[in-house]
């Protein structure tokens, strides 16, 4: 009994093992931040923090040995170690490329591949992949804006088409007035310069097998549920909100309704439910191995969004549990999934996207259950469940809305109560409705489900006609509020403690957002 005490004296908090993983590789990746503003600092500072890492994994082995510290402890040590080296290095190797990417900088004779087209701002913007400058292959995509000249060829283009022109390009810098670019990382346009609509020759090319399917996809959904609604379906199945307009996706996130808009968890969540429906007679191996290989298929077809892999991740970890005899638990596949990812691609740590994503589900770890306890005996367990899960989704993102879009909607809440049930049932109905759609002379299967996504399309405009909003302008350190909310959760377990600990993080929170 005293042993026991003494324990959980020693160890307040309970112990995760991938929670540790990713407390060390968010230390790597802000000592890779700093080799991004000054290369002797970063490198100094990095391989100090990776010695510390490994001496510590030295010292935990040591103690292993002596039977006196458990093996799941040690290996997250090793793994913290390992992943934090990954991180750390490919972070630093990048930024040196991004370095260098600005240093070509200048005009040049450029042939590339057209990948993308953005025509929101009521122009083209054409976005160039297997680029080469002046006959030299050059890693990275470019931005082309097209200048409208009178005779705008850029409308006859397809994708797969091989461009070239001349024009000055400009390099886009990884870190501006000290906050990292984290989405030219993630779309890979680190290139962007501007032409006229004349003044460019192409050569038709061929879309790969990825781009003949979504391009498929988007003439079925357009075709059938009219421009508007079709490129807002295309927008939510695969997340390319290229054929929106600014008026309409500013609107949905205005309204707090852009992440239906951005494929996300919530979008693989519906998809997990219906293909457990259809498999429900099928055994956990095959449920496993189907569903697993259908939501990779997913992330290809989403373009690797980091919040489908971290979806796809942590349900492959939920689905892996069953065999391996565990229990699910939220917090460790969550923070799994933050590690590998962060591992590979550390400067997702810098990206609104990946934040929105990992922040939400943190939020649903941290309060889902506890608020949706706390309404049991007072509503219906349906209601309680889905305020819970609103309420704790906005907790989690409200540090990341108001760091990257400076801005607080709190009729956003309300609003998620009542569409996300909703949405969930339009969105599954669009999908089973999509391959009768493939079928010539079926297109009316889905053309009909542009009156499902009408009402979201109308409670966003008037929600976002709403004058009702909070401005602010934090710094990073809004981003201490995570913590904070660890330690308000069920997961801090020093009860007499919790209080006085939360308030002095709040209070040192305020401080360090004012400085």
């Amino acid at each position: 009994m005293e042993k026991r005490e003494k324990k959980n004296i020693r160890s307040p908090i309970n112990f995760r093992a991938f929670l540790l993983v990713a407390s060390a590789i968010v230390g790597a990746i802000f000592c890779a931040y700093i080799f991004m503003l000054s290369k002797a600092a970063g490198i100094a500072i990095g391989t100090s923090y990776l010695a510390l890492l490994l001496a510590l994994t030295v010292i935990k082995s040591v103690a292993f040995k002596k039977n006196s510290y458990p093996l799941n402890k040690l290996l997250a040590f090793v793994i913290a170690t390992v992943l934090s080296v990954s991180a750390f290095s490919t972070a630093a190797v990048y930024s040196s490329f991004r370095v260098s990417a600005l240093e070509k900088s200048g005009e040049h004779y450029i042939v590339g591949r057209l990948c993308d087209v953005d025509v929101r701002n009521g122009n083209y913007t054409l976005v160039l992949e297997n680029l080469s400058f002046d006959g030299k292959d050059v890693k990275g995509k470019i931005k082309v804006s097209v200048v409208d000249t009178g005779r705008n060829r850029a409308s006859f283009l397809d994708i797969g088409d091989r461009l070239s022109f001349r024009s000055k390009v400009n390099g886009v810098p990884l870190v501006s007035a000290m906050r990292v670019d984290g989405n030219s990382f993630r779309t890979g346009v680190i290139y962007t310069c501007s032409i006229g609509s004349d003044s460019f020759e192409f050569k038709p090319g061929a879309p790969n097998g990825i781009e003949k399917f979504l391009i498929g996809l988007k003439r079925i959904l357009v075709d059938n549920m009219g421009a508007r609604y079709g490129n807002i379906a295309y927008s939510m199945i695969t997340g390319d909100k290229y054929g929106l307009s600014y008026v309409v996706s500013d609107t949905f996130s205005a309204a707090g309704l852009g992440h239906v808009l951005a494929v996300s968890g919530l979008h693989v969540g519906f998809l997990i439910l219906l293909i457990e429906l259809a498999l429900f007679r099928a055994n956990k191996i095959v449920r496993f191995s189907v569903t697993t290989a259908l939501l990779v298929a997913y992330a290809i077809l989403a373009d690797f969004s980091p919040s489908v892999i971290r979806a796809v991740i942590m349900a492959t970890v939920a689905g892996a549990s069953v065999f391996v005899g565990g229990r699910r638990d939220i917090l460790s596949s969550l923070t799994c999934a933050f590690s590998l990812i962060l591992a590979v691609r550390p400067i997702y740590l810098f990206e609104a996207g990946f934040i929105f994503s990992f922040g939400a589900i943190f939020g649903i770890a941290m309060f889902g259950n506890t608020i949706s306890r706390a309404m049991t005996n007072r509503v219906n367990r349906k209601i309680s469940e889905s305020v819970g899960t609103a309420v704790s989704v906005h907790a989690g993102i409200l540090p990341a809305q108001t760091y990257f879009f400076g801005s607080i909607r709190p009729l956003s809440i309300l609003v998620n109560i009542v569409v996300l049930p909703y949405f969930g049932i339009a969105f599954v109905v669009m999908l089973l409705c999509l391959p009768f759609a493939a079928i010539p002379g079926l297109g009316g299967a889905v053309g009909w489900c542009k009156y499902l996504l009408m009402p979201i399309d109308y409670i966003a405009q008037g929600v976002a006609a709403v004058p009702i909003g909070i401005s602010s302008h934090p710094s990073c350190a809004v981003f201490l509020c995570y913590p904070i909310m660890f330690c308000m959760s069920d997961y801090f377990m020093l009860p007499k403690s919790k209080l006085p600990l939360v308030l002095y993080s709040l209070v040192l929170c305020v401080i360090l957002c004012i400085v």
